[in-house]
């Protein structure tokens, strides 16, 4: 039973980083476009280029919020499972602290 704890554990550890993945790519794509578009604005100086800059942000920043959902998930489930293990009666104290890494 402490094993299935441990790989649920696992995977909500993975969510979590999974997100922050998200997050992070998130932020690069706004960030390059940011800088392409204040280039681009130097060089020709075009509304359009502003344009472009609006809506390289929104989309950096809704990655950004797609990733904050992924890691919220897997925050959740390790939620989740502390509940189980916590209410666990075919654990003693030490296992659950074990599993849950406390």
């Amino acid at each position: 039973m402490l094993k299935r704890y441990k790989d649920a554990y696992l995977v909500g550890r993975t969510i979590v980083a999974f997100g922050g993945i998200i997050k992070g790519f998130g932020i690069v794509v706004g960030a390059i476009d940011a800088v392409v578009s204040l280039t681009l604005m130097k060089q020709g100086g075009s509304t359009l280029v502003l344009a472009g800059l609006l809506v390289g942000l929104v989309a950096g920043g809704i990655i950004y919020g797609i990733g904050i959902l992924v890691s919220a998930q897997g925050q959740i489930l390790a939620a989740t499972i502390d509940t189980a293990v916590n209410g666990s009666p075919f654990l003693s104290d030490g296992q659950k602290a074990n599993a849950m890494s406390v």
